[in-house]
């Protein structure tokens, strides 16, 4: 019965500290993860944000990750809502 007290205790410390780390992010998105340059941009092979499925264009609000990997400004917010890990390689983002 203790063991599973201390498992559910460390599952609602993880669950708390990915809230705070999920909020985190969001608040600082434009200091942690810059923008895209029209430059990068055209750089890029795939365009595509695979969150919405959509073409990246030059006048969005474009972030890179840590990772490299690029989403819209918008789609990565939501996405950190719900995770805090690459959408593609799904490997910590938040740091």
């Amino acid at each position: 019965m203790f063991y599973l007290f201390i498992f559910y205790l460390r599952a609602f410390r993880k669950s708390c500290n990915d809230v705070i780390e999920s909020r985190r992010a969001i608040r600082n998105l434009n200091t942690m993860y810059p923008d895209l340059t029209a430059e990068e941009l055209a750089n890029v092979t795939d365009t595509t944000c695979i969150i919405c499925r959509e073409e990246m264009q030059v006048q969005q609000s474009i972030k890179r990750l840590g990772c490299q990997h690029i989403f819209h400004k918008n789609c990565l917010r939501s996405w950190f809502q719900r995770q805090q890990t690459c959408k593609l390689i799904l490997k910590e983002s938040i740091d």
